[in-house]
């Protein structure tokens, strides 16, 4: 299992005139593979389907009303867990302008995250601890040969 842990940045320019909070972000993927949410940032939920997990914001607005992310903003704590190594991720996030609710736009990219960690496998704990037995006999054995 790999987990990547993403920044969400919103690059809008407020000043010119182009006001638009981040409010939805949708995680895409194989329906094939496994992908859980591991965490979220704090008021932010998700709905999971078979190629995608859409994450979203509970409290509408830029902060301090909302958790919107505003422009100039990056929020972090986006986290998934995946059954294999994702790499590079496609990804559709939604915008807002407070003053045209009813007009949000639609940005498609791909993610540039590298894996925070992988969880090692049961396999590889035994190999490394069968390695450690290994050369901890080699030694025990080379001083008893020495000390003879």
């Amino acid at each position: 299992m790999w987990r990547y842990d993403y920044r969400v940045s919103n690059l809008t320019n407020p000043v010119l005139g182009a006001e638009y909070n981040l409010f939805d972000l949708s995680f895409l993927f194989d329906p094939t593979a496994t992908v859980i949410v591991s965490a979220l940032p704090e008021q932010w939920d998700h709905i999971a389907d078979d190629s995608a997990i859409e994450a979203f914001a509970v409290a509408v607005g830029a902060p301090p009303v909302g958790v919107e992310i505003a422009p100039g903003e990056t929020l972090a704590g986006f986290s998934l867990i995946y059954n294999y190594r994702a790499g590079d991720t496609a990804y559709t996030a939604l915008f807002v302008n407070p003053a045209d609710a009813n007009a949000p736009f639609e940005f498609n990219g791909m993610t540039m995250a590298a894996p925070s960690g992988a969880v090692p496998e049961p396999g590889t704990w035994a190999l490394y601890g069968a390695g450690l037995i290994l050369l901890a006999g080699r030694r025990c054995r080379k001083q008893r040969i020495s000390s003879s």
